[in-house]
């Protein structure tokens, strides 16, 4: 549990140093609700005080508008906030997927662990492992931990399994080429 906060915190924590919109009091109280007490649900912690809760709706509602708009660390964090907090995983997962087609390693290592675990999707290896290396190839350090544990390397032994992993990774970035090449760039 307490790696699942460490990596919620991680993923907010840029979003703090340039919303000045009035999310980032959103930020700061999911980084709260999801500390302050692990053992309570998240509505409980809220109905115990209203003011964070007007606070949370209302930065909610802005998050929602800027992710629309197609704010990157909007929809990160919004990704974040349905999987690790109210676990709807239906909306996190939109979210994680339009953080990934912006080319968000972290919105990748979202969708790597809900493959990984089966949570909102069908447990599926292959997938969980071509979000893993995409975001590894993105140059993500965490990404490039996971991929250095032996039961990850071992699974890659497997040169069958591999290349399917390869593969899918591949046709991944051919369909979403702006995800990591950027035409502008010199």
């Amino acid at each position: 549990m307490k790696k699942t906060i460490l990596f919620l915190c991680f993923l907010l924590t840029p979003i703090l140093f340039f919303a000045n919109d009035g999310s980032d009091r959103f930020i700061q109280d999911i980084i709260w609700i999801s500390c302050e007490n692990l053992d309570e649900p998240y509505p409980k912690i809220c109905k115990n005080n209203a003011e964070k809760l007007e606070l949370l709706n209302k930065g909610l509602a802005i998050c929602e508008k800027k992710s629309v708009e197609g704010s990157l660390g909007h929809q990160l964090s919004l990704a974040s906030y349905h999987y690790f907090i109210t676990k709807n995983t239906k909306r996190a997962l939109y979210w994680a997927n339009k953080c990934a087609e912006q080319g968000n390693a972290d919105g990748m290592l979202l969708l790597y662990d809900a493959y990984k675990s089966g949570h909102g999707v069908i447990g599926d290896a292959e997938e969980a492992l071509k979000w893993l290396w995409l975001a590894s190839s993105l140059g993500n350090q965490h990404a490039k931990e996971f991929i250095n544990h032996p039961t990850v390397i071992n699974l890659f032994t497997d040169q069958k399994f591999a290349n399917l992993v390869y593969e899918r990774a591949r046709q991944w970035m051919r369909d979403h080429p702006q995800a990591f090449f950027d035409p502008s760039a010199d």
